[in-house]
């Protein structure tokens, strides 16, 4: 599904990503791991166009990407979510939802005066799609309340819904879990797998390295900007290249 093929990156002197090649293939979630700096976070704006790469290439559904800005990507069904939170804190749960709606007729001028039933039904469909995702992600009850009354948690929440009513076919999660309390936590990972069953694949860069464990089926290992690792969680753990990767981070540090 997705290829990235010796994809390389440096800012002035410094390399971020060199030579990552990597094929997701069909696998349902997959984890990118690595120490502080190790370049996962370049790698994702790589793949989702909001870096461009050096040289190297990225293919999603055998189709190149590499030179496509992010909102043609996102369209393809490779939509990303970000560290930090980007839902709207003025509008309320619903809207945030209603906002990131495709290819909206109303958007258009044109079809304001000469498709005004088809924009009346495309909304009522919207609205009926905003439901569900609502439901999905237990903020129902919240619908109708300003986005900026949400705990952190249920930000991640909203900004994952977001994403799902655009039907993506890949999600790349930037640290879902990142400052989230125990048990949105769980909610979180409970809604990846059901996602997951239905058809939906994630690939997700997470510190929390039980919840890695527990999620994925294959691993991916960066350090300084190199993959050094590509197999199963649990092999991960007894790698020795991963292991000094990360306690040679640690030493480093005290």
């Amino acid at each position: 599904m997705l290829k990235v093929e010796n994809v390389n990156k440096s800012f002035g002197g410094l390399t971020a990503v060199a030579g990552v090649s990597l094929d997701l293939a069909d696998n349902q979630v997959t984890g990118l791991v690595g120490p502080n700096g190790s370049g996962k976070s370049t790698l994702f704006h790589i793949i989702t166009g909001f870096y461009r790469a050096d040289s190297g290439w990225v293919l999603f559904r055998d189709k190149p990407i590499q030179d496509l800005p992010p909102a043609a990507i996102s369209r393809l069904g490779l939509i990303r979510t970000f560290q930090q939170t980007r839902v709207l804190p003025f509008l309320s749960v619903r809207d945030n939802l209603l906002a990131v709606a495709p290819d909206q007729l109303g958007e258009n001028i044109l079809p304001v005066f000469f498709r005004p039933r088809a924009i009346g039904r495309q909304e009522r469909d919207n609205r009926r799609r905003a439901g569900e995702v609502l439901q999905l992600m237990k903020l129902d009850h919240l619908a109708d309340r300003p986005a900026e009354e949400l705990s952190y948690g249920q930000e991640r929440l909203l900004e994952l819904g977001r994403v799902l009513m655009c039907r993506p076919k890949l999600v790349l999660l930037d640290e879902p879990t990142s400052g989230v309390n125990p048990t949105l936590i769980r909610q979180i990972v409970q809604l990846i797998r059901k996602l997951q069953v239905e058809g939906m694949r994630f690939f997700l860069v997470e510190h929390n390295m039980p919840l890695v464990a527990e999620l994925c089926e294959r691993v991916l290992v960066m350090d300084a900007g190199r993959l050094i690792f590509d197999g199963a969680p649990e092999a991960a753990q007894r790698d020795p290249a991963v292991i000094e990767a990360y306690l040679g981070k640690n030493r480093e540090a005290s």
